[in-house]
């Protein structure tokens, strides 16, 4: 049993230095993206060696390759909020003491483990042993390393894991004021593997307080179990569902665009992300130099463009698009669109594609499918999800109604 433990760890170690070396070389889509989310399968990969090394025995007998495996903790959060910010908001730098902050804790644990590898094994042992008999300052050093590194540990990716989370919330907020589609670029994906995260999360978490108030051997080697494989799942399912959809693994900068449109000016962009703790509407504008009436003719000529020339035939129309042909600012389009329609830029187009659409679905001869792809959808769940909406019923049933 425990060889067949050892094997599946050892397997999951290779899947994910596979995973991760192939993300850091490879030359496609955000490649900045893609070494941080090569990093942040590698730390998982390190803590499934260090368990095969620990269950074969071979860190009993070289304790110095425990001391080298050691620090990772505090890797696991700077990665994948890293990764989040850098498909989110990949335009904006990063601030030096943003840097600072982040890699700090985990340079301190490095140093602090590192430093082990200095003293005689003996000393070595101690340390990363139950301590003791330890004199000050080991037993200090020891305190370090295993008491208060989990609790520092655990609070440290609680934040980072908080602050992604947020960025993907912010994210799929802004997307339906900026994009007529959302198909691949909603980063449902990144999400998953959030969720993913978290659930080896919880494992970690109770295990480790538990440890912490209960400190038993069997429990231990219980809950590391338990852990280890919950990673190789992990691994194992971003590897596959990166061949499913590889367009996780070469995500290009879909979302450099919206980043871009948000920075154009700085004090309407703030108008365009209210704080959490503001209106979904009322004052949000309350800054811009826009005047109702400037607003009304603007939407006046967006709409006549789009009946004229049917844009929003266009799958991939975006209000950037829409705002370089009316030669305006996408901020004074957004809040146009919102102030005299009270529709974001997605139900503003879906609206024009549904109107569209429902003349096609009158022709029997064209499928569904046909209908959707020919009203400007980018798939049958997008425009039935749009139909829906807009007219309280399905496309079918819509045609069924009319026949």
């Amino acid at each position: 049993m425990n060889s067949l433990i050892a094997t599946i760890g050892l397997l999951g170690a290779a899947q994910g230095a596979f995973l991760g070396i192939a993300l850091l070389f490879s030359r496609f889509g955000n490649r900045q993206a893609n070494r941080y989310l090569a990093g942040y399968v590698l730390v998982f990969t390190v803590a499934l060696l260090d368990f095969y090394l620990d269950e074969v025995g071979i860190l009993a007998r070289y304790p110095w390759l425990e001391a080298l495996l050691w620090p990772r903790e505090f890797f696991y959060g700077v990665f994948i909020y890293l990764y989040c910010r850098e498909l989110t908001l990949p335009e904006l730098p990063q601030p030096r003491r943003l840097r600072f902050i982040l890699w700090l804790p985990a340079i301190l644990h490095v140093a602090a483990s590192w430093t082990l590898l200095l003293l005689p094994e003996s000393l070595q042992r101690s340390i990363m042993g139950s301590g003791d008999g330890l004199a000050a300052p080991w037993s200090a050093w020891h305190f370090l390393l295993d008491d208060m590194e989990a609790l520092l540990a655990i609070v440290h990716f609680s934040v980072l894991m908080v602050l992604g989370v947020r960025l993907l919330n912010e994210h799929r907020r802004r997307l339906p004021d900026q994009f007529s589609y959302t198909e691949k670029i909603n980063l449902d994906w990144l999400r998953y593997m959030v969720i993913g995260t978290l659930l080896v999360y919880i494992v970690w978490v109770p295990g480790e307080l538990l440890l912490l108030a209960m400190p038993s051997a069997e429990l231990g080697r219980w809950h590391s179990l338990v852990l280890h494989l919950s990673m190789v799942l992990l691994i194992y399912t971003l590897g596959w569902v990166g061949l499913r959809q590889p367009d996780i693994f070469s995500t290009h900068r879909k979302a450099s665009l919206l980043r871009a449109e948000l920075v154009e000016d700085p004090v309407e962009s703030e108008d365009l992300l209210p704080p959490d703790d503001a209106p979904e509407s009322g004052d949000k504008y309350s800054r811009s130099a826009l005047s109702p009436e400037l607003a009304q003719a603007l939407i006046d000529e967006a709409q006549f463009l789009m009946d004229q020339e049917q844009l929003y035939l266009d799958s991939k129309l975006s209000l950037a698009n829409l705002a370089e042909r009316l030669k305006v600012s996408t901020n004074y389009l957004s809040q146009a669109i919102n102030q005299c329609t009270a529709q974001n830029f997605f139900d503003f187009v879906n609206s024009y594609r549904i109107a569209y659409s429902m003349k096609l679905l009158g022709q029997q001869e064209k499928s569904v499918i046909d209908v959707a792809m020919d009203s400007g959808f980018n798939s049958k769940s997008a425009f039935y999800a749009a139909f829906k909406k807009h007219q309280n019923m399905t496309p079918g049933q819509y045609r069924q109604s009319i026949r």
